[in-house]
């Protein structure tokens, strides 16, 4: 193949999306990841002219779906190419598979791993940096490529107010610094994440009440903005920051 496009999407719950054509026309790649499915291993999620693989977590007896889940399709034409490596982990939030060389017309085997990684707080994490990191060794001893290495982070706040009445002067609230992934960033940015205090604050964060006005929501952008302001700054190499115009004042 010339050519081999590999996307990945978190769904939040797959549901029965797949018979909504909007949704289906998204499915454009020749691998597609899908995280959050929110579903059990099961042949509802066959869909014409893909194959796929599927993990999924137990059902908590008391819950009324499943949580997590992660379902990779691609395209059919490509099924003899490629395997899933079921024995690399046991984790219910990873999915690794391997792309034959002989097949795609590569030099050496190509892995890949569809990830979830949950809150610090959840019953289901267990170490997931660190034994992905593990995994990785095991396949190869050269530098992961990241899906999302160079992509802008967007966060949206949910939230169950009007922001119609919102008095707000920009589109969206910017960190105002500008910053640049270097080298070593990585582990300055692992060893930020490993320091209790950054997950105290973490933590701290996703468990305030925030109450349900403008001036709470406002509150929560700025502690989160904070949050990831912190691990930039410590992580990355600051290439801009922003300063405030000073208004001139009006001769009388």
């Amino acid at each position: 193949m010339n050519k081999l496009s590999i996307g990945s999407w978190n769904v939040n719950g797959l549901g029965d999306k797949y018979r909504d054509d909007q949704f289906m026309s998204c499915l454009k790649y020749d691998i597609n990841i899908l995280i959050e499915t929110w579903k059990g291993v099961d042949d509802t999620s066959n869909i014409p002219d893909f194959k796929n693989f599927q993990k999924c977590r137990k059902k908590n007896r008391r819950s009324r779906r499943f949580s997590g889940g992660i379902i990779i399709l691609y395209k059919s034409h490509i099924h003899k190419g490629i395997i899933e490596i079921k024995d690399l982990t046991s984790s219910k939030n990873r999915l690794w598979i391997k792309l034959d060389k002989n097949f795609f017309g590569l030099e050496k085997d190509l892995f890949v791993c569809a990830t979830y990684i949950t809150q610090l707080n959840s019953p289901h994490y267990d170490d997931d940096f660190l034994k992905l990191k593990t995994e990785i060794t095991q396949v190869s001893d050269k530098e992961p490529s990241y899906l999302s290495d160079h992509a802008q982070i967007v966060v949206f706040l949910k939230g169950c107010i009007s922001m119609q009445n919102m008095n707000i002067d920009r589109k969206y609230s910017e960190i105002d610094m500008t910053f640049k992934w270097e080298t070593i960033s990585k582990e300055k940015l692992n060893t930020v994440l490993e320091e209790s205090s950054t997950r105290d604050e973490i933590l701290g964060y996703e468990n305030t009440p925030f109450e349900i006005n403008c001036s709470a929501v406002e509150r929560a952008e700025q502690q989160l903005n904070n949050i990831f302001k912190t691990l930039t700054m410590r992580s990355c190499k600051i290439i801009k920051s922003f300063r405030k115009k000073k208004l001139k004042k009006k001769k009388p």
